[in-house]
């Protein structure tokens, strides 16, 4: 009899050749492609921001700048909200902030939207779908939230008449909030 050892082809295998399986590779391609979905999704930023083209003009619902924004409406209490078509909460709240700039904007109240990093067509694409018509600044590459600290949307930020910001929120705020929030400011 011999003393060769026989070797079973399962069991020869070394740990290293376990990442060569078909299977193996498989299951890390696909937690590759979910993780960057995931990314994608939660990030919103799958993609570069487009470069930036020429500015659209006030008549086309959009502001050049915030900077802009801010200066045309001096003396007026302003709600700056950050936000992006792809984020829920954002969605979800524009009514209510939209609503209440319309029934507010003769008191002396103004809704500025900055939206982060789409482009002017999807911005446009969306605001006509839901029926939302008020003044959005294009913050193509998110140059714009920086100032501002933000690292979530929606954020949005109440700046009093005398520029000075006076109240910060970040997720979602409802139509309740602004009417005990910014009414009170506009009597006065």
């Amino acid at each position: 009899m011999s003393s060769a050892k026989v070797r079973h082809p399962v069991r020869s295998q070394s740990k290293n050749s376990l990442l060569s399986s078909p299977w193996m590779l498989l299951g890390v391609g696909l937690v590759l492609i979910v993780g960057g979905l995931l990314v994608y999704a939660v990030g919103g930023q799958g993609a570069p921001a487009p470069a930036a083209g020429p500015s659209l003009t006030v008549s086309e619902g959009f502001l050049p700048s915030l900077s802009g924004a801010l200066e045309e409406s001096d003396g007026q209490v302003r709600l700056v909200n950050f936000w992006a078509t792809w984020c829920p909460p954002c969605r979800a709240e524009l009514p209510d902030l939209v609503g209440y700039y319309h029934d507010h904007a003769d008191d002396g109240f103004l809704l500025v939207g900055v939206n982060s990093q789409e482009s002017a067509a999807q911005v446009s694409a969306f605001l006509t779908a839901q029926g939302l018509d008020f003044p959005v600044v294009l913050d193509r590459d998110g140059t714009q939230m920086a100032p501002y600290g933000i690292s979530g949307l929606p954020s949005s930020f109440l700046i009093g008449p005398d520029g000075q910001i006076l109240q910060q929120w970040t997720g979602m705020i409802n139509r309740d909030t602004l009417e005990r929030t910014v009414t009170p400011l506009l009597a006065q």
